[in-house]
């Protein structure tokens, strides 16, 4: 016990420096991680992002207050940490910029550049913050095809023809062929770029064609329409 305490004293980080350190890496994480959850437009929604968040800058700070200016230490953390293996994928490139994030503040945590942690995770959290609201980087795709499963007796490519030019800026029939599950039944494919406009009325006007069974929009990056 004497020992740990002759150590803390002759240490050059003091025990008042480290828990600063935990608390700003910790806030930091915290903000870092509510700004992720606000401005997330992704699908598939990750819990265990948001803790990671709040880890991450406080993990990276006790690194860098350990190493501090001792290249033994430095050399040795990189030996211990190279045995770790991250196999998670990461798809999104914006969490990506959000784990970097966390690990940069985390630094500037760890060395004790406190202002340069806080008014740069101020300024960047901002920033992401406008430019979700701008919508910056958004891509707006009224590429479509239309698949529509119709009774073959009753299918009329003038009458679908004219449905389709009064909802779309340009449309193309793809394919048409026999259903996989009736003989009696064609299913007609088309590429089409929607009016943004007719996009609600679409495909209520579709179902209403004559012999129609069912109708399929599916969006060019694959998402259902309906």
């Amino acid at each position: 016990m004497e020992k740990f305490f002759a150590e803390v004293v002759n240490s050059n980080i003091t025990i008042e420096t480290v828990v600063l350190a935990m608390v700003i890496a910790t806030l930091i994480g915290i903000s870092i991680s509510i700004v992720y959850k606000t401005t997330f437009k992704g699908v598939s929604f990750i819990s265990s992002f948001l803790p990671t968040l709040v880890l991450l800058p406080v993990i990276t700070s006790v690194v860098i207050l350990v190493i501090g200016s001792n290249l033994a230490r430095a050399f040795g953390l990189v030996g211990a940490l190279s045995i770790i293996r991250f196999r998670t994928p990461i798809k999104d490139p914006k969490d990506i910029s959000f784990i970097f994030i966390a690990l940069v503040e985390g630094l500037a945590v760890g060395s004790q550049n406190y202002h340069i942690a806080m008014i740069s995770t101020v300024f960047i959290l901002l920033l992401a913050f406008i430019m979700d609201a701008l919508g910056y980087g958004l891509y707006s795709n009224s590429n479509y095809f239309l698949t529509l499963l119709i009774e073959k007796d009753k299918f009329d490519e003038e009458n679908v023809g004219n449905l389709l030019k009064k909802s779309t800026k340009t449309y193309e029939l793809s394919s048409m062929n026999t259903s996989f599950s009736s003989e009696d039944q064609l299913r007609v494919t088309y590429k089409l770029n929607l009016k943004d406009d007719k996009k609600k009325d679409f495909i209520k006007e579709l179902e209403n064609v004559q012999g129609a069974k069912s109708v399929t929009v599916v969006a060019a990056d694959n998402y259902i329409m309906h």
